[in-house]
Formats: structure tokens, sequence, C-alpha cells
């Protein structure tokens, strides 16, 4: 408690000073801190103030490796903008790019917003009509601005609240930070928080706020790190922590995860932005072992997969057992894939069970190898899985994961017709395998699932073995475009061995 109470004490400093907003009746513009290096891309003005645009270091494409101790050098990158404001009812936003010498072409996404911009003089000028999140792309998918208008917050709570760890407007180093139970963490808008926290059998947190979480100054860790390291894995690690909330905040360039609840029950998060995720296994949210959770209008832009749930046996030094992971819903939620999934249950399934898993009313804006994906490489019995209301954007600046196997390796971009998988669903032995028995993943739904893209997307279902099956997997109204898939040939979906009762309905 003593390093908190020095945090509390600056915080408190900063908070005698007044906050600088740029107001409206229908927006919150919050001031960046002086100390913030601000990105030079873009302006951007909401119903004519002028917004601040922060910069976020983004993969510039999809080249991995598995080097034991090895950093991801800075060539492999990009700048991306992103700015982010409080909003309760339509604005009009423009958008002067300086980083183009001239406005060829502007995509806004998810496409099914239906925002359609229009260029005058130089400018980009469209509506958005309620919160949500949106990515504008001058001239390509590089060095992209990501515009995030949240709902009105709720009042802040008030800074000298003993359970409260209050960071106003300003800028703040902070290591790591273990939350105990009944805390709340407030990170205003205008705040940037160097640092990372975890807790451990602490119920009833908040985490919330419009400010900024970052994770930049923490050391690099590998995905395969020690049990026994001390340093933060990721930038919030939450074990055995039930009824929690996490509201608000943008999480900026994690050291490894950026969310990770573990074995943890009775959790939201809601409205959070990932960004700026370029190191190695930088996965978005990241559901170990986890029970009644709902993740809903999240955007999340990660170097490794998007969103996840799964299971382990235990996790730097916290024993999950076989705790089920079950009674997980994620809705109008918007991922940018740069690496491997974009959404994905299982590979590591160390329970009993993963069951009542549901994705809906999504937006994949990027994908990078798969789309929506199902592999059990553990003991698991995965099923009553459901994708709903997918939309997914394969268009032609689709990338080829590729792995780095010498220094200086450059990314090759030879293969031009290369197209993400749609679905893939799998059963086999890895290094994940801890068990001598075989799972299996059973009464899997994709309904109303929109492809956009140039090329359909495949998609490959395969089993273990005769006892260890994919089976029962259904279609309902998936479109390439226009165009309904009415078989199994049409939606280019593979069986291979060992699944049973795959269905196509249009």
């Amino acid at each position: 408690m003593k390093q908190i109470n020095i945090y509390l004490l600056f915080v408190l400093i900063a908070f005698s000073f007044s906050v600088e907003l740029l107001s409206s009746d229908t927006t919150i513009i919050y001031t960046a801190p002086a100390e913030e290096i601000l990105y030079e891309g873009y302006t951007v003005r909401i119903n004519g103030q002028e917004a601040p645009v922060y910069r976020a270091r983004v993969s510039a494409y999809p080249l991995n490796q598995r080097w034991p101790g090895h950093q991801r050098p800075k060539y492999q990158t990009e700048f991306a903008g992103f700015c982010s404001w409080d909003m309760n009812g339509p604005v009009t936003i423009e958008v002067i790019p300086h980083h183009a010498e001239t406005i060829d072409q502007v995509v806004v996404r998810p496409q099914s917003n239906g925002i359609v911009p229009k260029i005058k003089k130089g400018t980009i000028i469209f509506s958005m009509k309620e919160p949500s999140q949106i990515t504008v792309e001058v001239n390509g998918m590089h060095h992209a601005l990501h515009l995030f208008g949240n709902p009105m917050e709720e009042p802040q709570p008030h800074p000298d609240d003993p359970n409260v760890l209050y960071f106003g407007p300003g800028v703040y180093d902070i290591g790591k930070v273990d939350l105990t139970a009944n805390q709340t963490v407030y990170i205003a808008g205008g705040a940037v928080v160097y640092g990372a926290f975890e807790a451990r059998d602490a119920p009833n947190l908040t985490i919330r706020g419009r400010g900024i979480l970052d994770g930049s100054r923490i050391e690099r860790l590998d995905s395969m790190v020690s049990e026994n390291s001390k340093v933060p894995f990721g930038t919030m690690a939450l074990y055995g922590c039930h009824n929690a909330r996490i509201e608000g905040i943008t999480f900026r360039d994690a050291n490894l995860y950026v969310l990770m609840p573990v074995a943890c029950n009775d959790m939201s998060i809601t409205n959070i932005k990932e960004i700026g995720m370029w190191r190695y296994n930088t996965d978005g949210i990241h559901l170990k072992n986890c029970q009644n959770m709902t993740i809903d209008q999240c955007f999340l832009r990660n170097f490794d997969d998007g969103l996840v749930v799964n299971a382990y046996q235990k996790h730097r030094g916290y024993d999950c057992g076989e705790l089920p992971t079950r009674n997980i819903t994620a809705t109008r939620c918007v991922i940018w894939n740069d690496w491997n999934t974009a959404i994905r249950v299982g590979v590591v399934c160390y329970t009993p069970i993963i069951e009542n898993i549901v994705f809906r009313d999504c937006d994949i804006i990027h994908a990078s190898r798969i789309a929506l994906n199902i592999e059990n490489h553990g003991h698991a019995i995965i099923r009553n899985i459901l994708f709903e209301d997918i939309r997914i954007e394969m268009d032609d600046g689709s990338s080829e994961n590729q792995y780095q196997f010498r220094k200086n390796q450059e990314y090759s971009y030879s293969n031009k017709m290369y197209v993400p998988q749609l679905c893939f669903i799998d059963i086999k032995k890895s290094m994940y395998t801890l068990t001598e028995d075989y799972g299996q993943i059973k009464d899997v739904v994709f309904k109303d699932i929109l492809v956009l893209g140039n090329r359909p997307p495949k998609s490959f279902f395969k089993g273990f073995d005769s006892e260890h099956m994919v089976e029962n997997v259904f279609f309902e109204n998936l479109r390439f475009g226009n165009k309904i898939v009415t078989d199994l040939e049409s939606g280019q979906i593979e069986i291979g061995k060992f699944v049973k009762n795959v269905r196509v309905d249009p």
C-alpha cells in the first residue's frame, strides 16, 4: 500500500488543477497531456472542434518468429493514429490526411455502418450517428486512423476515496500495481498511465475511464515465459477475480497479452479499445477458465489473436485446476487482426468442458490467417458454440502470415492471391496437449455470416479419430457478397477425416 499511497499523492496534486475540456452539447473532447507525442499524419475535427490524434505503433506486415529473448525490430512497424471523445448525439467528422499527397481512395470501416465519406478540398467529411469505433483508411490500409466515439461517461469516482486509484489528466509511470478487493481504478480522459495492473483473488474490481493505459515501458516478455517471472504478463492480468468491471479505457502497446482474465467469474468488459499492439503475442482479450463473462462494443487491433476463449492447467503460478470455460458472450466488437486469428476458441483446452460461447453482431475489418477458429489440443468437450451475424471484410489488402527465419529477413509480398481462411476447426495433439486423452468439438453454428471481398475464402474441418470427432456443424445464411452459399462446394468448405454431420442451409 505504501507504493499506491505515493501514486495517490501525485494523483491528488494533478486533480487540484482544472481539467481542460473541449465540450459542446453533444461532445466532450479531452485535451492530450503536453508530454504526449501526437501523430502528425492527420488533423481531426469533431463538430468543428479539433481533437488530439494520438500515435500508436502498429505492425506494417504479418512477419513473426519465436526466437527466445528476441524483440521485434521496429523496421517491421509503422505509425497509425487514433483519437477518442464522448458523444450523446450525431457528430460531423472532418479528417485532413497529411501522410498522403493525394486522396485516391477512402474506406471507412466497418463497412456495415454504411458510412460513405465526401471529399472536399483535401478534407474527408462524414457523420457518426451514435457512439462507435471506426477506421478511416486513405489510399489503403497502411497508416490508418482509428476513431473512437464513446458514450457519455457516468459520474467519476471521488479521488480521495480510499478505495479509488484516481489518475487525473497528465502522464504517470507506475510500473506494476497489484490491485486488492473492492478497488476502483479510474483513468480520466487526458491521462496516459504507463504501467500494468495485476490482481489475484480480488473480487469487486472496477477499472474504467477515458484515458490510456500504455505498456510500452514494461519489459518485453516471451509467450513461454517462466512461471516464476515477476515481470507483468501483459498490461492487465486478473486471476480469480469475480464480479469485475472493465470499461472505457484505451490499451496501448502491451508487452505481451493485453487483457487476460484467468479463472474469473461474472465480469463485464465494455467499450475498451486496444491499439498499438505490434510486439509478438500481443493477444487482445484472452479468457482462460472463465465463466459468465460479457464482452461488448470493444475495438481490438492486435498482433496475434483478437478474441480468445480457452482453458489452462495453471498460469503464472495460479492453479486453474480443471475449471470449466462456459457462458461467455461477445457482442458488437470490431476486430482488426494483424496476425493469426481474429476469433478463437480453444487450442489450450485443459478442462473437461468449454461450452455456451456466443460471438454475435461483430465486424472483422481485417483478417490475417483465420477469421473464425475452433481448435482442441486437449481433452475438453467443446460444444454449443455460436457465431451469429458476423461480417468479415476480406479485401485485396490481406497479406499472408510468414515466419522469420533469419535476422533482417524481408517480408515477401509474392502471394498476390492470398485470402485468409474463413473457418478452421481441428482436433490434434500439440505442445499444448497435457493429457493422454483427446477431446471433441460438436454443436457449432455459423449463422448470418457475411464475407465481403473479391475472392471467396476457404474453410477446413478435421477431427482426430473415430472417438474424438468434429460433429454437428451447421451453416445458416452464409453469404459471399450478394451470393448465398447453398452447399459445401459453393462455400469452399473442405471436410477432412473424422468429421460428420456438416450442413449448409441457405
